[in-house]
């Protein structure tokens, strides 16, 4: 017979590792983000200078929020400092004219991310 298996990937949102090349700027730019946003969210680079990320790093790219009851992307934007586009850049599993919403069941496992 033939063997099925499943694997189960689980992928952190707001995360980037740095490959050779990248610079602050130019991983800011693929995510939508502010330079200033990934380096003060990432206190521990090495030496933390802005201009040295070693290939490998794993930067955090901005905040994880859980979503609450009676949240909805503009006030999220709002608060966040961020165009709605990017939080839904940042969250491509959101349908476009959807907004955020909170499911008591699932309410732990739901986030939303800005940057």
């Amino acid at each position: 017979g033939r063997v099925v298996r499943c694997v189960r990937v689980m992928v952190h949102k707001c995360r980037h590792v740095v490959e050779d090349g990248d610079t602050m700027q130019s991983v800011a730019y693929v995510h939508r983000a502010d330079w200033l946003q990934i380096y003060y969210s990432n206190p521990n680079l090495p030496g933390y200078n802005p201009h040295h990320v070693a290939p490998g790093h794993n930067l955090r790219l901005g905040v994880t929020y859980k979503v609450r009851q009676n949240d909805h992307l503009p006030q999220l934007a709002e608060r966040f400092l961020v165009t709605e586009e990017n939080l839904r850049h940042a969250n491509p599993e959101l349908l476009v004219n959807v907004e955020a919403s909170y499911d008591p069941v699932v309410a732990d496992s739901t986030s939303l991310l800005g940057h």
